[in-house]
């Protein structure tokens, strides 16, 4: 699973060895202290976590701090907070971060999404919401089109809508339901759950696609399910701070007399022609918090593309596909995350009351 993990990213772990070993390790020490349990698409999880969480990281000896306008090699010291935060993203912890992370929130997924008997009592839970908020659609599927939803929950909910939105989308995302999920943790939680959300954004997602389905056959609406015609992505890159120049980097702080700068890192471009050294002698976790992992500044992330979408900016190559997709762009939706969360979280809050739950549920999806 991890050696095909991200294609579009080849530069992450395909033609990364080192990074493969981390994922591995990670999924590994999970599942042993989880009873045995995985399943595919969890490296994809994990796989997402790992790209932002060492994104993110610094090298704590590269950060240093001078006052504006002072020349290099006057620096002072860091704040206390300055200080917390230098070792919060301390580059030589990212495996560890990433473990932390993954395993607060993805248990649940796995609990609620990762066996069939529990898939399917999720599936009949949608269904029952589904005829609530959108009776229309609820009867299209299951009477017309004859469609299981088992077929197309099992991607949304276990990979957590990363194959729909794309991997930029998908962060922001799961930003706001790790917000949602703390806010409404019960006292003695150790837990996130980021799964009360998922059945109302999976029918937001649908009623976008409405119009589409309601003449479609069961293949062609299959097709969309399965392969969300979302607008691509636009170019976005992950490492903005640290890869503008070649030369040291200045990110301002909360004085407006100081900034702090970190030491060039010989960040270099994603770029899928390079060479790649994968017998560098760095391939297993290095047991000592005073280890680099992996020469972090060996990957810089700068999201090109993304074939999750339903059309790849790959396709831009020559003059007729840029044809092809102006013709075809109204074949796209666009999604709004933030309005999309809102939305959701507004449908969470009005179950108890069914009137209510069924009179904004209408007017939400019909807008």
């Amino acid at each position: 699973d991890v050696d095909r993990l991200f294609p579009q990213l080849p530069d992450c772990f395909i033609n990364k060895r080192h990074n493969k070993i981390k994922v591995i390790e990670i999924l590994y020490i999970w599942w042993k202290l989880n009873g045995g349990i995985y399943q595919q698409g969890i490296h994809e999880l994990v796989g997402l976590i790992f790209i932002h969480v060492k994104n993110e990281s610094v090298h704590p000896a590269n950060i240093s701090k001078r006052k504006v306008g002072a020349s290099e090699g006057s620096n002072v010291e860091l704040s206390p907070l300055e200080k917390e935060i230098v070792e919060f993203a301390d580059s030589n912890y990212v495996c560890h971060d990433v473990f932390n992370i993954f395993n607060r929130f993805i248990n649940l997924v796995v609990d609620k999404y990762y066996s069939e008997t529990s898939l399917l009592q999720e599936s009949i839970k949608f269904d029952i919401i589904l005829h609530q908020l959108d009776k229309f659609q609820y009867i299209l599927f299951k009477n017309r089109l004859k469609i299981d939803s088992t077929i197309f929950l099992l991607r949304y909910y276990r990979l957590l809508f990363i194959r729909e939105l794309g991997l930029n989308r998908t962060i922001l995302l799961w930003d706001k339901l790790m917000a949602f999920g703390y806010l409404n943790k019960q006292n003695g939680d150790t837990q996130i759950d980021l799964t009360p959300l998922l059945p109302y954004i999976t029918i937001l997602l649908l009623s976008k696609i409405k119009a589409k389905t309601i003449y479609s056959d069961y293949g062609e609406t299959l097709f969309m399910l399965l392969h969300y015609p979302i607008k691509p992505d636009t170019i976005h890159n992950l490492s903005q701070t640290m890869n503008k120049s070649t030369t040291s980097e200045s990110v301002r702080s909360q004085s407006p007399a100081i900034f702090i700068s970190t030491a060039p890192r010989n960040c270099r471009s994603i770029d899928s022609s390079a060479s790649v050294d994968n017998n560098n002698g760095k391939d297993s976790l290095e047991g000592n918090g005073n280890s680099s992992i992996d020469d972090i500044s060996d990957m810089d992330l700068v999201y090109l593309s993304d074939p999750c979408n339903y059309k790849s900016s790959e396709r831009f190559s020559n003059g007729s596909d840029r044809n092809d997709e102006e013709n075809e762009e109204d074949d796209t939706v666009d999604v709004n995350i933030p309005q999309l969360v809102q939305d959701s979280i507004i449908l969470f809050r009005l179950k108890g009351n069914e009137n209510e739950f069924m009179k904004t549920g209408s007017k939400i999806i019909e807008k």
